[in-house]
């Protein structure tokens, strides 16, 4: 089977990694390092636009972080070997934004989990935030097992 790519898109993954970039150019205007400047601010878009999704390639997973530059992929993430037996699922979670009082019902965040259960064990694989995908993820992976 060739590769299979699940892109989720831009999720935020980066807001935490975004504050390096931020905080150097406040550094770099205040020691008046004007090198580092340039540096500081050519990098400060890049951590918001790490894209995530899964990946199949040569019979194994990968939940991955990275950036789409054009047509090519930079990206990381921890590879998972689907064995003989594995049984995937996509379960659902709705979570809600906001605390308990008095915060509306519709404000939440959904996303699908892909689960794999090898011998008894759940291990949550990826989060998708689109349910089509997670599907797909979960039937692609069901073939490989």
């Amino acid at each position: 089977m060739e590769e299979q790519t699940w892109d989720d898109g831009v999720q935020g993954a980066g807001l935490m990694l975004g504050l390096v970039p931020l905080v150097s150019v406040f550094v770099a205007l205040r020691y008046q390092v004007w090198g580092a400047l340039a540096a500081a601010l050519a990098l400060t878009p890049w951590p918001f636009l790490l894209r995530s999704g899964g990946q199949i390639r040569n019979g194994r997973f990968r939940s991955f972080t990275g950036w789409r530059i054009g047509s090519r992929w930079v990206r990381w993430g921890r590879w998972h070997r689907i064995e003989p037996g594995d049984r995937f699922a996509s379960v659902h979670h709705k979570q809600s934004l906001m605390n308990r009082r008095g915060a509306p019902r519709a404000s939440a965040v959904e996303y699908w989990d892909v689960v794999c259960v090898r011998g008894g064990r759940e291990r949550v694989w990826h989060a998708f935030a689109s349910r089509q995908a997670a599907e797909s993820a979960v039937v692609s992976l069901t073939a490989l097992a």
